[in-house]
């Protein structure tokens, strides 16, 4: 969910949902010198929604840095990635402090919850080394309100990196001994 300098990564959608394990893409977008959003536009602020701040530091979400906010009745706001291709795959993500609100945090695969925390104040992390994914897989990253709308802007770095498989690594070790010695002689 790296925005920085991709307002549309491959692969990431934004959405939001009234229950967890759901999904309705955000089609609204909004955007002025100091942020972009994708919403659901269910409050009159455009939350649901999931956001970049572009310029400037706002509700705890610093320049550069890509956010979640809940919406008014409770909806949950989502960062979805949809798994390119079957490779095992390490997935971290950290769930920044953000706004003084506190916020309920999800990680959730093909819609079931595969870490669940309660963010009364500070960032909390994830990491899962090693994940079999398949192709279509979803991998989403939520933020709910924790029962109260108001400040619940919360920064997500998330990172899905695809592990080479050992037989790669393998070919490479030999083709690197290779070269070893055709160096040597």
């Amino acid at each position: 969910f790296d925005t920085v300098n991709n307002p549309s990564p491959t692969g990431w959608s934004y959405g939001w949902t009234n229950t967890l394990g759901g999904f309705t893409l955000s089609t609204g977008t909004y955007s002025d010198s100091s942020i972009h959003v994708w919403g659901g536009f269910v409050s009159g602020d455009g939350n649901p929604s999931a956001y970049k701040r572009l310029s400037g530091d706002a509700n705890g979400v610093l320049q550069g840095e890509a956010a979640l906010h809940g919406g008014p009745n409770g909806e949950i706001s989502i960062a979805r990635y949809t798994v390119p291709a079957t490779s095992p795959y390490d997935v971290s993500a950290l769930f920044g402090a953000g706004d003084v609100g506190a916020v309920d945090v999800y990680v959730l695969l093909n819609g079931s919850p595969i870490f669940s925390y309660l963010a009364q104040s500070g960032g909390v992390g994830f990491a899962a080394p090693n994940v079999s994914l398949s192709a279509g897989d979803t991998l989403d990253f939520a933020v709910g309100t924790a029962g109260a709308f108001f400040f619940d802007s919360t920064p997500l770095s998330a990172t899905i990196t695809a592990v080479p498989e050992p037989a790669s690594m393998a070919v490479l070790g030999i083709g690197l001994a290779a070269l070893r010695r055709r160096r040597r002689g």
